[in-house]
């Protein structure tokens, strides 16, 4: 394969020669083998990714809002009491500044719908984990750790939980 290629480019691996047409850059042309093949999820596993695609995304827009109401108290000095975000909209409404609560309340208002929204897909993920992704159990103890990451595929989890050193159902 070496010499394949030093005929190839017109010189030799690190030789200088007036021959030389192209450098090498790492690139070998490859066939499409693969040492295994590729095993697509299921259709049950993609939907149950969406779901916590879902979740994701209204725990992200959730922290945009908290964020955004966070930075408009704290342009005009004032500051809003630390507390969790499961209870952001309910702790801070009374905090803020009488200028800012006509734009502010609604954006609270919407906090609380996607804290109520997000709580319900953490029920629909812990009920589904339990019934179809039992491997997963012992990721789930973790606080904040969503179990079916590894959906349609058993073996994430397991080699999750062997990093834990903890046993797992085969699946």
């Amino acid at each position: 394969m070496e010499a394949e290629v030093a005929a190839r480019v017109g010189a030799g691996l690190h030789e200088r020669s007036e021959d030389r047409t192209t450098w090498r850059n790492g690139y070998r042309p490859r066939g499409l083998e693969r040492s295994s093949p590729i095993r697509h999820r299921s259709a049950a596993a993609q939907a149950d990714l969406a779901v916590l695609r879902s979740r994701q995304a209204l725990v992200r827009a959730r922290t945009d809002l908290v964020n955004h109401v966070r930075g408009a108290v704290k342009s005009l000095g004032a500051r809003l009491p630390k507390c969790s975000t499961d209870a952001f909209a309910r702790k801070v409404a009374d905090a803020v500044p009488e200028e800012l609560r006509p734009a502010l309340l609604p954006v609270l208002e919407t906090i609380t719908r996607l804290t109520d929204d997000i709580r319900v897909f953490d029920r629909r993920v812990e009920r589904r984990c339990e019934e179809v992704y039992p491997a997963t159990a012992l990721l789930r103890q973790v606080a904040g750790v969503a179990g079916t990451r590894s959906a349609g595929t058993p073996g994430r989890a397991r080699t999750a939980a062997r990093r834990t050193n903890s046993p797992t159902r085969a699946t």
